[in-house]
């Protein structure tokens, strides 16, 4: 298969993967519910989670269709970045373009705790006060676009291939339905979580301690698929067991969580964006 066809492949498996992770952590939430919610608040809770993704969905596809894949094809075309230039092997720069893409992701969100309008836009996500499955859908719409800019840039400065960047992601994404499900783990089960899977990748109780509104915990464990940076860079903070409760004070009321309150959130927040 020629690279545009291979591209392509793999966006179908990541697709299948990505719905089919999130409908089968949907089901093992109803097996083992962590919350004490009616049918009636989880579907509500569901909706307006989807709601706001539907727009992110749309604001992204068009920007993406007329704007970032063109110019992505353009460049690749003319085989730009470190990789291309030291012309190194596919597989190589298959290895070293995951590790790449992963750690962008992992300053993306480090700068968008950090940096006043990329925190305003990424508390949209963190304001959920009762995370599951369908928190990792709790997007602002224009909340991808900052970050996306700045990963581009490292991406095609290194020569990363497209495929490459496309496969990292959607086993983020996968992960990150595990990260969020509300399932009612055991202390014993977040333990061999931390044991056998935390010295390589994020754990639930990880991410979940992440969502604290403790700003010592949501300053912490930025990772969304490799732990290794959190813990290299001095921004891990071990999970603490049982776990917290989450989402962000200042926007605990019900205004917040509707479709219209999520979109207005960074502009009505915005005088006192370092205290949430």
């Amino acid at each position: 298969m020629v690279d545009s066809e291979f591209a392509r492949f793999v966006n179908l498996v990541a697709m299948v993967a990505v719905f089919g992770g999130f409908a089968l952590t949907a089901v093992l939430e109803s097996i083992w519910p962590r919350y004490q919610w009616s049918a009636r608040e989880r579907t509500l809770h569901f909706l307006q989670n989807l709601l706001i993704w539907i727009t992110l969905v749309v604001s992204f596809s068009l920007v993406f269709q007329w704007f970032l894949k063109p110019v992505w094809d353009v460049l690749s075309l003319q085989k730009v970045g470190l990789l291309n230039l030291l012309e190194v092997p596919y597989w190589a720069a298959w290895a070293v373009g995951f590790l790449i893409a992963d750690f962008s992701d992992y300053l993306v969100h480090r700068i968008s705790h950090q940096w006043k309008p990329m925190w305003l836009l990424h508390a949209v996500h963190h304001s959920d006060p009762k995370v599951d499955v369908s928190t990792s859908l709790r997007q602002h719409p224009l909340s991808p676009f900052p970050g996306l800019a700045f990963r581009l840039v490292i991406l095609l400065g290194f020569g990363v291939p497209l495929e490459v960047f496309l496969v990292r992601d959607a086993l983020a994404i996968v992960l990150s339905h595990m990260h969020h499900a509300a399932i009612a783990w055991t202390p014993n089960a977040l333990a061999w979580w931390e044991r056998w899977v935390g010295w390589l990748l994020v754990t639930p109780a990880a991410h979940q301690t992440h969502h604290s509104p403790d700003v010592k915990y949501t300053d912490s464990n930025f990772g969304q698929f490799l732990s290794l940076w959190d813990r290299w860079l001095g921004t891990y903070q071990t999970p603490p067991i049982p776990l917290q409760e989450t989402g962000l004070s200042r926007l605990s009321d019900p205004e917040w969580h509707t479709w219209w309150g999520l979109l207005k959130t960074p502009w009505k927040v915005r005088r006192y964006w370092d205290q949430l």
